[in-house]
């Protein structure tokens, strides 16, 4: 049996890479004492299970397989915060009022900087501090172009003036749109807390025997369909592909935010690379399954229709 950094005994499967065998862990069972006292210790095995070299693989995995996340880095506001500067339908707005700045000031970016540093330390101000850029642009930075030989604006700082209200507006807009994503965004951030708050196990040897089988029928040419359907339909008929759906669908709420994976706190690339590729493996194997169980539907009418008495739909005479 392995063990990790401190001796302790692991749980799991293992794939190792240089023999492209699945290796499952030696049962312990305790001793056996017949009726006339005799003492039998039944001896642990483990079992190797070859893996096709284009099957995709199943890695190693210690328990859990996602772990249990209480402590968070960031509070909720905050990430709901973050999430909204980077939604698309946020940024659309931001990205036109960088353009109309980009007209307005000589140095546009800088004065987007200061209104949105305005607006987030006070967003109840936000209304109060757009009005003030409208009535006083060049308080926020030096307006483009400049006057003519009479004192006039010339065309450029005209266009300017004429930038400034767009881009309040631009950027009244992604507030408003903020403040329409923003609770659908916090609801799914705590339901998706509350999911990571429980751990999600490695699956058993018998439901990663069944994940195996499928993803080798999924790997096998068309001109093998029929070895890879009867692969399928065993596998399907083994009651631990229940195991492996359940399993699915457990993995399945906590990815349910954007970048999950790479937002789950202490995780390193590897395992972050190795939870990836379990998931790919086992979605490999419910769409062979999924196709499997179309497959013995169509089967099945084919078969019936055969079978089925002709009709006679000739006229009477």
């Amino acid at each position: 049996m392995q063990s990790d950094q401190n001796g302790s005994p692991r749980s799991g499967v293992e794939v190792i890479s240089q023999s492209d065998l699945l290796v499952v862990p030696p049962q312990y069972h305790a001793p056996i004492i017949e009726a006339d006292q005799t003492v039998t210790i039944p001896v642990p095995v483990s079992q190797e299970i070859p893996i096709q070299a284009s099957a995709t693989r199943v890695i190693a995995a210690d328990a859990p397989f996602i772990p249990s996340v209480i402590d968070w880095p960031q509070t909720v506001d905050q990430t709901v915060a973050q999430v909204l500067r980077d939604h698309p339908s946020v940024t659309m707005f931001t990205d036109d009022a960088r353009t109309h700045a980009g007209h307005a000031w000589k140095d546009p970016e800088n004065v987007l900087a200061k209104v949105q540093h305005a607006i987030s330390a006070s967003p109840d101000q936000a209304a109060t501090i757009l009005a003030s850029v409208e009535a006083s642009p060049q308080a926020y930075g030096e307006l483009a172009g400049g006057r003519t030989f009479l004192g006039r604006s010339d065309a450029e700082r005209l266009d300017a003036l004429e930038r400034v209200p767009l881009f309040t507006a631009s950027l009244r807009n992604s507030i408003d749109e903020a403040d329409r994503l923003a609770p659908s965004i916090r609801e799914t951030e705590i339901a998706w807390r509350h999911e990571m708050s429980s751990p999600i196990p490695v699956l058993s040897a018998a439901a990663l025997s069944i994940v195996h089988d499928l993803a080798q029928a999924a790997d096998l040419k068309w001109s093998q369909r029929e070895p890879a359907h009867e692969l399928a339909v065993t596998a399907l008929g083994q009651e631990a592909f229940s195991e492996v759906r359940e399993w699915r669908q457990a993995v399945n709420a906590r990815l349910a935010v954007p970048d999950a994976i790479d937002r789950i706190p202490g995780l390193s690339d590897e395992r972050k690379d190795s939870i990836v590729a379990t998931v790919s493996t086992v979605d490999t194997a419910v769409r062979e399954a999924s196709a499997t169980q179309q497959r013995l539907v169509q089967r099945e009418v084919t078969i019936e229709i055969s079978t089925s008495p002709a009709v006679d739909i000739t006229p009477g005479i």
